[in-house]
């Protein structure tokens, strides 16, 4: 290299693209590559634009943003590596901005700087294919790891934080769907609507942590004595709904009873391993009828059904069970 140039030897040895490159014969096409600085959070590449360059960064970092530059980086390129090779090739607008990072100085080569060089040296043609090889093994990571934090979102938009129960999102857009899935079998399906009784009062007494701890208390007790078939529901404040298909009323209500007595049996235990009386509830079921055809219709009556069943527990006393 001239002593005049920017840049030297080493750094431009430590270059992914150039590793085991000689560099002696690729030297009259380096004496073609311009140099550039860029200043710290300077774009470099704008997403959405044609980009005909290829940069190798002779020090500093850049980062690359899929989205806007507020958001955090998908990757930061260092020392030695390039950037922008991929548009260069397929030759489309580039999908992400690349920004400095730091005080960064890059050598650039255009497409026709790139395509000389991997003619001219195997090593270079080499390290292009890994360094692509590279890409796509991250953005197959980056897929997954994204289908994962889908699922998570998905899996915790349904479920109810306070007691792991499934919540009225869940209840709206898998009810009918359970419904009509018991209709088309000829298989019966029973709900019940339970309710903690006294529980402001609970409240009121014991105050909101211990309230916390008595619904998820209950909500455990629920899950203790359904079947893997069966669904459990946050209904909304101390109410719960119990989904079991495939059950008719009077197996039902022996289900409903055994909730009932686990509730009633079942200590509040604090997490500091205070003992708290235990909660009673009330249970109201209701069951499908032969005369019902629509799955909504079905879902609809059903829970009605199991609130009015519900409001005559309470009226008769409480800590009961009504069909």
């Amino acid at each position: 290299m001239l002593e005049a140039s920017p840049y030297n030897d080493s750094e431009i040895r430590r270059i992914n693209l150039l590793k085991s490159v000689r560099i002696k014969a690729i030297e009259g096409l380096l004496k073609r590559c311009t140099y550039k600085e860029f200043a710290p959070d300077e774009v470099i590449i704008a997403a959405g634009q044609i980009n005909y360059m290829v940069y190798m960064i002779l020090s500093g970092s850049v980062r690359v943003h899929v989205d806007h530059l507020e958001d955090e980086p998908l990757v930061v390129y260092e020392r030695g590596e390039i950037f922008g090779e991929i548009s260069v090739i397929d030759q489309r607008p580039t999908t992400a901005s690349v920004v400095a990072n730091t005080p960064c100085r890059t050598l650039v080569m255009d497409e026709e700087i790139l395509l000389s060089l991997v003619t001219a040296s195997h090593a270079a043609c080499r390290n292009l294919l890994n360094i692509l090889a590279q890409r796509l093994r991250y953005g197959t990571s980056v897929i997954s790891k994204s289908n994962f934090l889908k699922r998570q979102f998905e899996y915790y938009a349904n479920i109810d934080v306070l007691t792991g129960l499934y919540n009225r999102r869940w209840l709206n857009d898998m009810f009918g769907e359970i419904a009509n899935r018991c209709k088309s079998g000829g298989r019966p399906l029973t709900v019940i609507m339970a309710d903690i009784d006294h529980f402001k009062a609970y409240n009121d007494t014991h105050g909101h942590i211990a309230g916390d701890r008595a619904l998820y208390t209950v909500a455990v007790c629920l899950l203790g004595q359904l079947r893997k078939t069966d669904f459990a529901v946050r209904y909304g404040g101390e109410e719960f709904l119990v989904i079991l298909p495939g059950t008719d009323i009077k197996e039902g209500r022996l289900i409903a009873e055994r909730l009932r007595i686990s509730v009633k049996e079942t200590p509040i235990v604090l997490h500091d391993s205070r003992q708290l009386p235990s909660l009673t509830i009330s249970l109201g079921i209701a069951g499908t009828q032969e005369e019902q055809t629509s799955e909504a219709l079905i879902a609809e009556t059903l829970i009605d059904g199991a609130d009015k069943a519900l409001y005559r527990a309470k009226s008769n006393g409480r800590n009961s069970v009504c069909p």
